[in-house]
Order: C-alpha cells, then sequence, then structure tokens
C-alpha cells in the first residue's frame, strides 16, 4: 500500500483519534511514521484543523520535535487493499519515525544521567516550541517519542564522506571542547577532530587527554625554522628578527601575535633595511602571548581609567556586541561609557565594525579582560543585567530567548532561566 511517495509497511499503534503506521519513502528507503486521523475526529474537529497542526509543526525546527516530512489523504485504492481499515479521504502526515517507542515504555530502564539527557531534551523543545506560540496540550511519557539521536547537519554533511574538523588552539575557549565532547558520543557519525592544545593547558585540565584518543607531542620549531618563520611573516632589522626568534623560541603563534601587536599599535616604522621600532621606542618583549594581551589592556586602562567597568559589560555579551545592548546594560549598571572610547578601540585595532555594533578584534583580548574583571560589578551581576535588559528589549524575539536563558543561568538564577 502506498499513499504519495511513501509506502504503508505495518501497524505499530492505536489512538483515540488516529493510528499510526511505519512506513518508508519510496525512492530514498527512509524510514517514517505515518499519522491517519480517523473519520470521527475529522468529523468533529473539520479538515481545517488538522491543516493547522500540520502547519504548524511544519513551523518548528528542533532535534527533539519530530519532522514533517510531507501529508496527505488515504486514497480509495488504499482503502480496498487495507480490507477497510483505512477510509478513502482520511488526513493523513508522514514524519520522523523514532525506532524505540515512548518515554513510558523505557522509563524503568533510565539511569539519572539518562534520566537528566530527557529532561533537559523536553524542556529544550518546549522551550522551542512555546517561543513560537506552541503549546503541548497533552504531555505525558505516552507521547513522548524516543529515537537514537543524531546531529541532522552532521548526519548529511558525513553522508557521502567523513568529515574532518580541526580545532586551533582549543584551550582558549570553551565551546570548541564541548563540540568535541559532543562529538565523541555520536558514535555513528564519521568525524574525526583534530585538535592543537598547548602542553600547559594539558597539565591544567586532565579532561583534554581524556577526550582523545591519540596525542601527538609536536616538537617546537628548531631555531633555524623558527628564525625563517619571524623573517617571513615581516621584513624586520636583523636584530629585532632574532630579539624576537630568541623570545619566542619555538612558539609560532607566540611570534605571530608578537609582530600583530606591533602592527596594530603602529610602534614600527620602515627603512631601507627593514621595519624598525620608531625612535624613541623601547623594546620590551613580553614573556608569553598573555602578556601580549594583558600589556594591551593596561595600555588601554591608562588612556581610559574609567573604561574597564564597560570593556567588562562588552566582553560578557559576547566576541561581537550589539552596540545598543551594551549601553543599555551599562545605563542599567551606572556605567558610564567614556567618551572616544570606540575610536579609541577602533584606532587601536583592538574592535572592528560590525553589523549593529562592534566586535573584538581576537578572542584573546575578550579573554584577558574578562580574567582581569570589573571594579565595580561581578559576573554574576553583569550578566543578570544583561539578562534583565534583553527580557525587556527583545523578549519577543524567539532567538534571543537562549541568550536570555544563559545570562541568567551565568547570573545565578537558574529559576529565571527555565521561563525563557
Amino acid at each position: 500500500m502506498r499513499i504519495g511517495q511513501f509506502r504503508l509497511i505495518e501497524q505499530i499503534g492505536q489512538g483515540g483519534t488516529s493510528c499510526v503506521w511505519r512506513g518508508e519513502h519510496i525512492v530514498q528507503s527512509t524510514p517514517v511514521a505515518i499519522k491517519i486521523m480517523n473519520r470521527e475526529w475529522i468529523q468533529k474537529e473539520g479538515f481545517a484543523a488538522f491543516q493547522h497542526e500540520v502547519q504548524t509543526m511544519a513551523r518548528l525546527s528542533h532535534p527533539g520535535i519530530v519532522r514533517i516530512f510531507d501529508s496527505n489523504v488515504v486514497s480509495t485504492q488504499v482503502e480496498q487493499e487495507s480490507n477497510h481499515i483505512l477510509f478513502a479521504g482520511d488526513p493523513c502526515v508522514m514524519m520522523e519515525f523514532a525506532q524505540h517507542g515512548t518515554l513510558h515504555s523505557i522509563r524503568e530502564s533510565l539511569d539519572w544521567d539518562g534520566l537528566k539527557f530527557v529532561v533537559r531534551s523536553i524542556l529544550s523543545s518546549l522551550s522551542h516550541a512555546h517561543a513560537r506560540n506552541v503549546l503541548h496540550s497533552d504531555l505525558k511519557p505516552g507521547n513522548i517519542l524516543v529515537t537514537k539521536h543524531q546531529n541532522r547537519t552532521l548526519a548529511r554533511m558525513t553522508k557521502k564522506r567523513p568529515l574532518l574538523l580541526f580545532i586551533d588552539d582549543a584551550q582558549w575557549g570553551e565551546e570548541p571542547v564541548a563540540f568535541a565532547e559532543y562529538l565523541r558520543e555520536e558514535r555513528d557519525v564519521p568525524v574525526m577532530v583534530i585538535a592543537t592544545i598547548r602542553e600547559d593547558a594539558l597539565a591544567r585540565e586532565p579532561k583534554f587527554s581524556d577526550l582523545f584518543d591519540t596525542s601527538v607531542w609536536l616538537k617546537a620549531l628548531d631555531a633555524d625554522e623558527h628564525r625563517r618563520l619571524v623573517e617571513e611573516l615581516l621584513p624586520l632589522l636583523s636584530d629585532l628578527v632574532t630579539a624576537i626568534s630568541n623570545r619566542t623560541a619555538g612558539n609560532p603563534l607566540f611570534a605571530v601575535q608578537l609582530i600583530e601587536d606591533w602592527v596594530q599599535r603602529g610602534v614600527l616604522e620602515y627603512s631601507d633595511t627593514g621595519f624598525a621600532l620608531q625612535r624613541g621606542s623601547v623594546l620590551r618583549l613580553p614573556k608569553s602571548i598573555h602578556q601580549v594581551w594583558d600589556a594591551r589592556f593596561e595600555e588601554l586602562n591608562e588612556n581610559f581609567p574609567n573604561a574597564s567597568a564597560p570593556l567588562f559589560v562588552g566582553a560578557i555579551l559576547g566576541l561581537e556586541v550589539d552596540d545598543q545592548e551594551w549601553k543599555w546594560v551599562c545605563e542599567k549598571l551606572d556605567l558610564v561609557i567614556p567618551d572616544e572610547l570606540l575610536s579609541y578601540l577602533a584606532k587601536s585595532r583592538l574592535i572592528s565594525d560590525v553589523d549593529g555594533g562592534w566586535a573584538f578584534t581576537h578572542s584573546m583580548l575578550r579573554e584577558a579582560i574578562l580574567e582581569n574583571g570589573s571594579p565595580t560589578h561581578s559576573s554574576a551581576e553583569v550578566h543578570r543585567a544583561a539578562a534583565r535588559v534583553l527580557v525587556k528589549v527583545k523578549n519577543e524575539e524567539p532567538s534571543h530567548r537562549l541568550r536570555i536563558a544563559q545570562h541568567f543561568i551565568d547570573g545565578e538564577r537558574p529559576k529565571d532561566a527555565v521561563e525563557h
């Protein structure tokens, strides 16, 4: 039996308003669940109600909500082939197949971690639906379908060939590491993750060693290779090349960041034999990459003594900052943004323009600001202020609901986060 592009295989469920069949797409062999509404429900609710439900479900796109593939009606031929179990004209909807039944059937086999995952998935799905004014009127274990979770985007990307993901300097951000941890659990997705991590980060965070199956220790560049790298970055005078090569000692990233810092601050001038420090400038070489950005931050504070608190607010808001949001949060915290601060940051190449605001030119600058903190407010206080500002001005925008909830969580207000 077939309805449109789908074949009916066997009936797997029966309810008061519908029956459910296991089926598959005829061409792609994709397994589907086919929900066929019964005649009594149609006579009571009307065909328009069915169409509205299908359209409502089709608007939702979330890993915890089944996807709608198509809708149709039972044909006369299907009615005859089913021995009049199904009736011509009855509407049906083809949706994603959940191969493990319902939560009711597995509830007693769940351990604490499994239960926590299920609850978080349900809350995330409901949040997505509620943000789009869709309510589930009959939420119970028997109506919660269970399937083997798989990231759909990754599944599509790896359908024809494996995926290689490279994470450079994984120690600088939590998101890439969390993503790698997630991929490790996705055993059916053919993804190889290669990450570079500093040795000192491995010593501080054992989770890095536990996360990856194989570790390859890379030696520092030897002296000749490292000097050649520095020479190719920028045509510097020989004594500067020697000083940088000795201080950065085989660490390419350190060398790149150091020279980039000099370029951004405009302390180099060109001569016939190469770039040199401007006259009167003193050669001060930082001991580490962190000191490069800490020095930029200290220099900023010298020029704008009251800038650290507003910049801390910006760093809390993210790598890219909506200018109006930043000003609103600062106002809520009674912070005054110094005149010409953004102009100075842009001129110093510490920020760049983006649509609607500005962005830190490097994540390490943002991290330096977050590590130094604010002299006036704690991180939690700023997160709470950011959440309340977003609730007031952007609460109706679904894309901002997750941001609001995350700010409340980081602001130590988990109950407020649940509401959003």
